[in-house]
């Protein structure tokens, strides 16, 4: 038979053959157990915090936005949003990330963080953004759907939101419900 290492990425479905249960299982695990998690309050201060998007596939011609923010020496997720890539959702993250506790802010050049992020406080290059291209990079790694387009993708961003918050707490060390 054939392999099937944590290297691989697998969809839901995938899983479900592996594992020898239904894909309806797999789902109703991950709306479980992405429901019942978040990523937890920050209590220290943050020196430099990365932003950037990633796009989801929701269906065949469809996709959705998630605007992450990493802890840019600290190497930890802060924080994340899905939505379009319009200004409103970036203030979703604001509000979660936009602490005076942090000292600065870098992004790529998307005209929308200007919107938002007070000037002397925000860097734009992306010679500052490795650290949350780098989460973005596993994102892609870890979860099918940011992959490429294909018939395997749900079409609920909600289910995103939940693959998101299990992936970012286990990356983050702080998936409890595996201990």
């Amino acid at each position: 038979g054939s392999s099937h290492g944590i290297g691989n990425v697998l969809g839901f479905r995938a899983v479900g053959r592996i594992l020898k249960i239904s894909y309806g299982t797999v789902c109703c695990w991950i709306k479980k157990w992405g429901t019942e998690v978040n990523l937890p309050e920050r209590k220290e201060s943050i020196e430099v915090v990365e932003l950037d998007e990633i796009h989801a596939y929701t269906g065949q011609k469809n996709y959705c936005r998630v605007w992450t923010a990493v802890d840019g020496y600290g190497k930890r997720l802060v924080s994340f949003v899905c939505g379009d890539r319009s200004t409103r959702t970036g203030l979703k993250l604001w509000e979660t990330v936009g602490e005076p506790d942090v000292s600065f802010y870098c992004s790529d050049y998307w005209k929308s963080y200007r919107e938002f992020i007070p000037a002397e406080k925000h860097l734009q290059t992306k010679a500052e953004t490795f650290t949350v291209e780098g989460y973005n990079g596993r994102i892609r790694h870890y979860l099918a759907r940011f992959r490429r387009k294909g018939k395997c993708y749900g079409k609920a961003e909600h289910m995103i939101e939940k693959s998101l918050n299990l992936l970012f707490l286990k990356l983050n060390n702080e998936l409890t419900i595996l201990n």
